[in-house]
């Protein structure tokens, strides 16, 4: 009910409970969310750096030998950019199928050596706002994840220097560097119909729990 009323203080214990973001903890990326406002979240994720991606190519000969090579260095990039901007979408589906809010502004970083002091730091390579009328659009099967972000307001590529190998960092988007207006409102019945969504999910979500419940309580009786 918490947040059908567009608690904010809600929306991230839902979060907690329904873990959507299981699959990416397991890649050891970490995520920080905030409510802005009723309609709107910002995310952090920090995903795992360049090792995440296999530095050869195997393919078997025509002997059926196997062949071992190097990745190209541009095909390395490409995958590893292919592979933040999925992140990003991700967090979009996810929150946008699980809270009623119409815009999540995402923010992927990467853990990169600070050539100032040598140490790591958490550098921002990639912000996004991604907005629910648009990802409703696409495609998720057939669209390829980099392209993809050409349908939305952006900071940074994901790109690497040529001579250092390193990330260009950025700044990130804020909301306070966007507009809202007017237009950008839902009707009353796109709430609706994502209330009815919402409510059905957490029904779903207690349905194990209480059939666990129900067996236990008629063994006492």
């Amino acid at each position: 009910m918490r947040i059908l009323e567009a608690d904010t203080d809600a929306y991230g214990e839902a979060l907690q409970v329904f873990q959507p973001f299981s699959e990416l903890a397991e890649l050891g990326s970490e995520l920080t969310f905030n409510a802005h406002d009723r309609n709107k979240v910002r995310c952090s994720l920090q995903i795992n750096g360049q090792g995440i991606i296999p530095t050869e190519v195997k393919s078997l000969t025509a002997a059926a030998k196997l062949s071992v090579k190097a990745m190209p260095k541009g095909r390395f990039h490409e995958i590893y950019q292919d592979y933040a901007c999925g992140c990003c979408l991700r967090i979009g589906r996810e929150i946008l199928a699980l809270l009623p809010v119409d815009y999540v502004l995402t923010t992927i970083q990467v853990a990169a050596t600070d050539l100032a002091t040598g140490n790591l730091t958490d550098l921002p390579i990639l912000s996004a706002l991604l907005d629910r009328s648009t990802m409703e659009r696409l495609n998720f099967a057939e669209l390829d994840p980099s392209d993809s972000m050409a349908n939305f307001i952006t900071r940074g590529d994901v790109k690497v220097s040529k001579k250092t190998g390193a990330f260009t960092g950025i700044t990130p988007l804020t909301f306070d560097d966007l507009s809202f207006g007017p237009d950008q409102k839902e009707g009353i019945d796109s709430l609706r119909q994502r209330v009815g969504d919402i409510r059905t999910r957490f029904h779903r979500a207690l349905k194990p729990a209480r059939a666990e419940i129900e067996p236990a309580n008629l063994s006492n009786d």
